[in-house]
């Protein structure tokens, strides 16, 4: 499953570069990390976003361009390839912090499915049956970490929220309505 980003990531980047309003970008950046997006080139253009950005220098095309050419041989004319991604840009500053939860949230969802290919490489490896139990607190400990964005918008990890899941879905299945659903961008069925 690979789910594709480009499109909100090179807006939320641009975004982030000419923003006007640089305490909401300063709140945007500090919520996302260089691993959130799925691309290499927009994985060097925030990190060099964050170092200039930290180092109080101006954030405008020239100084990222910069920053990434010294971070990194990308094969590309950055300051190009930047204006280029800013001239296609769609995002208006006051959606940036949507599009960069949409950026996080996807980032939340390749992980959880990379850890499910983990585990599932994992189980399909087991030939000594006795060895299950280790299986388990490893495949335990793949899902430890797993992040997830719930209904009230906040980032939390998987297991604690695991089990209010698992009982509300005994809830709908018994016919109740439940108040817990992940966010997961697929409409329910009923």
């Amino acid at each position: 499953m690979q789910i594709n980003t480009s499109y909100y990531e090179a807006d939320v980047l641009s975004t982030l570069i000419m923003a006007n309003d640089k305490a909401r970008a300063r709140t945007v950046i500090n919520k996302l990390s260089a691993d959130m997006f799925a691309s290499n080139m927009n994985k060097n253009i925030y990190t060099a976003l964050q170092e200039v950005s930290n180092s109080n220098d101006p954030v405008d095309v020239i100084s990222i361009s910069e920053r990434v050419s010294s971070n990194s041989d990308t094969g590309y004319n950055n300051l190009i390839f930047i204006s280029d991604m800013i001239g296609d840009c769609t995002c208006l500053e006051s959606s940036l912090t949507s599009y960069a939860k949409r950026v996080r949230q996807a980032y939340y969802l390749r992980d959880a499915a990379s850890r499910v290919q983990e585990a599932q490489a994992l189980i399909n490896e087991l030939t000594d049956v006795s060895k299950v139990g280790d299986l388990a607190v490893e495949i335990e400990g793949l899902f430890n970490g797993l992040m997830l964005e719930t209904n009230d918008q906040k980032p939390v990890k998987f297991k604690d929220v695991a089990r209010s899941y698992i009982d509300d879905l005994q809830k709908k299945a018994q016919g109740e309505t439940d108040e817990f659903i992940v966010k997961t961008n697929i409409p329910e069925f009923d």
